[in-house]
Order: C-alpha cells, then structure tokens, then sequence
C-alpha cells in the first residue's frame, strides 16, 4: 500500500532569527502551525519532522510528529532541501507513494490549503503540485547581469510594456510542494513536469525570515482573530 507523508524541515540553526524554527507567533511556534496544519488535513498517513536538533525534536513531539535525526552535513546553510527529503525518505525506506515538503516558515498555510493542493494532486498525481503566489514585479522587468554586460530576462520590449499587456507571472512561495516518492528519489529535485501551481494569496504566503516576517504574520492573525471575534459575537 503507498503512504502519504510529510516532512517538515527545521534545522537548529538560522543566521537571521536565532532558533527561528522554535519562535513562536502568537500561540504556536514555527514548527508547530506547520505540524498542526499537516495533522489538521488528515491529507497523510504520517508527519515527519526531520532535524538535527534535540529541541526541535521534542518540539515536533510534543504537536503530536514523529522525528528523524538529520546529520549536521544535511543541516546547514549550504545543505539543499531535496538532500534533507531524501535523507528523510531513505530512513523511512519508503520506495512509493507521494511526499510533501512543508515548509516550517510558512505559518500562515492552513489545514484547508493542503487540502485543496492535496485534491489537484490526486487527480493529477504527476510531476509536481506547488504552492505559489501572484510575483509583486514581474521578472520581465528585471534585469541580469552577463560578462559585466546587463540584458532583459526576456525581450527589450518587455521592460516598457504596461504591466497589464505581459502574462501573469508566479512565484514559489515555498509552503507546499507534493510529489510522487519515485520521481523524488530518481531525480532529485521537486520541480518535475508537468508543474501545477496551488495559488495562494500574497498574504498567506508570508514567508518567516526576518523579525519584520514576524512581525507582518502577527499583525495578520491579529486581524483573523479580530474578525472571528466579532463575527461570533454578532
């Protein structure tokens, strides 16, 4: 029978916001929205946190996860996401199934967005379902610099061009990302074709890296709280 799992990330260490796997935003903290959000879709058959600290392990069992010791080789700064899937994977000595990636820093994604992402991927069940945002600027405004030479991503013309004349243009907001387990370990990376995108809005798609993050995912379920209040009180 294939299984349906989720690994959760969260390594000890961080250079912007120390422990910031463990920090907590109102009532839970980091690793906890993600682990409840996981249990809370009973999408999974399992929620794996993977980490190389004893902390963050007792964190992740104490929201009710089960845990994986990842080496610190696989945990630090230069360590890719993928290796720490794999590694997760290879301990679980999984062959089949699907996977999906939860960001940790992602506090805003809910039980009911893995869900709908989880519905896509059921009726898609290939290459990969991602969860993205709507890009504030459009990369074919942007500019790359070659051989100390600065050329469009695109085409010239695109520089120039009301917003409203180029496509829509998305970008990974790094909270979901489902995928088979085969195809995870033969190819090593979660971007598979076909790519299906879950979309989220630019607010739920706040990504925790700095104190302002902090501060930003707050003053957002202040104001959900706020709502729920008064319109319970009505």
């Amino acid at each position: 029978m294939t299984q349906k799992i989720a690994i959760i990330l969260a390594r000890s260490g961080s250079k912007g916001i120390p422990k910031k796997n463990l920090t907590k935003i109102k009532e839970h903290s980091l690793l906890g929205y993600a682990i409840l959000s996981a249990l809370g879709s009973e999408v999974f058959d399992r929620v794996i946190v993977s980490t190389d600290g004893q902390e963050i392990a007792q964190e992740a069992q104490k929201y009710g996860a089960e845990v994986i010791m990842r080496p610190v080789d696989l945990a630090s700064d230069n360590a890719s996401s993928i290796s720490g899937v794999v590694h997760a994977l290879d301990n679980l000595n999984i062959e089949k199934g699907t996977v999906c990636l939860l960001q940790a820093t992602s506090p805003l994604r809910t039980a009911k967005h893995i869900q709908e992402a989880y519905k896509m991927w059921s009726i898609q069940n290939q290459g990969c379902v991602v969860s993205a945002c709507e890009s504030e600027h459009h990369p074919y405004k942007f500019l790359i610099e070659t051989n100390n030479e600065y050329l469009p991503i695109h085409d010239l013309r695109d520089l120039e061009s009301p917003r409203q004349k180029l496509s829509k243009a998305y970008r990974p907001n790094g909270a979901i990302y489902f995928n088979r387990i085969e195809e995870i370990m033969e190819k090593q990376r979660f971007f598979i074709s076909p790519i299906n995108l879950y979309i989220m809005s630019e607010e739920d798609s706040v990504d925790i890296d700095t104190m302002n993050d902090i501060q930003r995912a707050e003053q957002i379920l202040e104001k959900r709280m706020s709502h729920q209040d008064s319109s319970v009180s009505v």
